[in-house]
Order: structure tokens, then sequence, then C-alpha cells
């Protein structure tokens, strides 16, 4: 994949959506397709694309602008942001965010409550595909914060160029093209957007990791290469899922108790006899969804999160537990408000 400092032609924006595989090639009606725009350069930029591939696919587009309040200006740029649409002939909504402002964690709360607020919109009008405006630099700047952080082989895959979330389909078209070629694209197309302040705040580790990189030597070939290896990884990542779902369809079922509790079983001797980074795979999606009250997915179909999974040391220590028999015959193990326990070559996991 290359990454130029060139405009994004509709033509290189057609082939990106049609890598996606998630729209007909045959000619047939698109349904109505959501847009999460925050008025910022990346979103505009993908409004714009996606209204002129609108135009010549035939399909509708809804602007959905979600205002989160975190800065007093935030409404009247939400405003403002549906109101350019709008004279371009594209319909938007304000979705607000009607909670106060979080002292903590502000961006991962944002990050929540937004998508909740996006796909909640989409259930709402039987809309079921958004497109966000992730771009290549986003995918570096991820990578590089992961690996700071420590990450694993699933954090190196960076960010999907499509996923579900709350059930949604959330496609990623411009995760192939720089923000530089955003940038100059919305130049020439005379297109107006808001600069947020808080992307540029130095107490934000995206903001340290985006200034870091831009002070790099050969800044361009570091996306490059930061691209290249969540795509090469993602091939080892689609073959771990694929393992981790054959192990839960085959080992992995559900009971009732003697007080009529639903029960998550695990075959015992299986998860022991299993490679270590499959079973605490297989353990880690069990309690990511089994907790928040989803259902599993033991049909070999998406597995990607809802909720935040347990820490890796919580699944290692439990993990230990069950294949050196930590737990038989002995107290249940208590993890995320469940108990564990091992009992004739069955390991249950009841909910408190």
């Amino acid at each position: 994949m290359a990454i130029v400092n060139s405009v994004i032609t509709q033509h290189a924006f057609a082939a990106a959506m049609q890598e996606l595989s998630a729209f007909p090639s045959n000619g047939s009606r698109i349904e109505e397709i959501a847009l999460a725009v925050s008025g910022g350069v990346d979103s505009m930029c993908m409004a714009y694309l996606m209204h002129s591939w609108a135009q010549q696919n035939s399909a509708k587009i809804v602007v959905l602008i979600v205002d989160h309040r975190l800065r007093t200006e935030s409404t009247a740029e939400a405003i403002t942001v549906r109101n350019w649409l709008e004279a371009n002939g594209i319909e938007a909504h304000i979705l607000p965010w009607i909670s106060g402002r979080p002292k903590s964690n502000i961006h991962q709360l944002a990050r929540t409550e937004r998508y909740r607020l996006l796909t909640n919109y989409c259930k709402a009008n039987n809309i079921s595909r958004i497109v966000t405006a992730h771009n290549a630099d986003d995918q570096a700047e991820t990578i590089m914060m992961r690996i700071a952080r420590g990450t694993g082989l699933t954090g190196l895959t960076g960010i999907k160029a499509s996923g579900m979330h709350n059930g949604i389909s959330v496609l990623r078209p411009l995760l192939q093209f720089s923000r530089q070629q955003i940038r100059v694209t919305m130049e020439m197309a005379g297109w107006q957007w808001i600069e947020d302040p808080s992307n540029n705040d130095p107490k934000y580790t995206r903001t340290k990791i985006r200034r870091a990189l831009q002070h790099f030597p050969h800044k361009e070939l570091l996306n490059q290469r930061c691209n290249l290896l969540a795509h090469n990884l993602s091939r080892t990542e689609t073959y771990l899922v694929q393992q981790t779902e054959n192990f839960i369809k085959t080992y992995v079922g559900t009971s009732k108790s003697n007080n009529g509790k639903a029960s998550i079983t695990i075959n015992h001797q299986a998860l022991c006899d299993e490679h270590e980074e499959i079973a605490l795979r297989a353990l880690r999606a069990i309690f990511q969804h089994y907790v928040t009250g989803l259902s599993m997915d033991t049909d070999g179909g998406d597995m990607e999160a809802e909720s935040h999974p347990p820490r890796l040391a919580s699944l290692e220590r439990l993990y230990q537990h069950l294949i050196k028999g930590g737990i038989a015959n002995k107290k249940a193990h208590t993890m995320r408000h469940c108990k564990i326990w091992a009992k004739g070559g069955i390991i249950s996991i009841v909910a408190e």
C-alpha cells in the first residue's frame, strides 16, 4: 500500500470501498448508510467522498454528529457542521451526549458513549452499516501507542478496516489514505472543517505520539510500515480467532445449576491439552461476553468485543489454577463477579 501526499480520487476511494466487500457489485440497491462525522478534516473528507460515491451508486447516506459537550463551543460547532453538510445536500443529525463531563478517562468514556449513540441510532432507523474516518496516520499512532503499552499480537493488528459494534457493521475506507492526502483532498474540494484543539493537547498520549511521529525521519515510510505490520499480523490473528472459535464451539457449552442459574461449562481436559494461547483467548472470550450478558458466539461468527476483556495477568492466573487442578475440590475461584470451579472433568462458571 503506497501512501503519498496526493489527492484522493473518487476512483481510489471507490476501490477502497469495494475492498471492504460490504456492498453489492452487481448493481443491486444499497441500503442507507450512516456516516460518523465530528466536523474535523478527516470525517468531513469522508463525508465529501461518500457523498459522491453514494450518488454514483444510488445509495442514501445520513450523517450522524455526536455532540459530546466536553467543550463549551461543541454544540455551536455541531450545528455549524450540520449546516455545512445540509448546504451540500447531505442529511445530518446531531446526537447529544446528555451525561456530564467525566473527571477521568475522558477519551475512552467519550468513545464508548459515541459508539453507543451511533449504533443505537442505526438500530432505531434500520441502518446496518456505519462508516468512520480513521486513516493511515491514526493506524500508525495506534500501533505505536500499543507498543508503548506492551501490547500483544492482537493489539498490533491495530484498527480493523471493518468489524462489528453493538450489532452494527463499522467500515473504515480511509484507513489506506494518509492525513496529508485527506487535507490535500479537502483543500482541492473547497470544503470547510473544524479544528478540534483537544487533538493538540499534550496531556493526551495520542497527541504525544503524534508529535513524536511528526519529527520522525521518513515519517511516511514509518506510516507505511506500521500499516503493513497491522495488515500482516491480521492474517495470524484471523487464524488464532478461528482456532479459538473452534475450541469454544467444540468444548464450551451452557447449562443450568440446581438453583436454576445459567452457567458456562468447559471441558477441563480439553482446556489443559489445548495450546496456552488458544486457551487464554477462549477464557477471555467467555468472560468478555458472558459477564456482560452477551451470548457467546459458538457458531464460528464474529467474536469482536463489546466490552473490555479481563486483564491478561488475571487470565493467566486463572489458567494456571485450572491446568494444575488448583480449583478442583477447593473453594471456588472468583473473577468478574463469577465463581469458577472444576469437578468431574467439567469447569463451571456461574454468576455470583
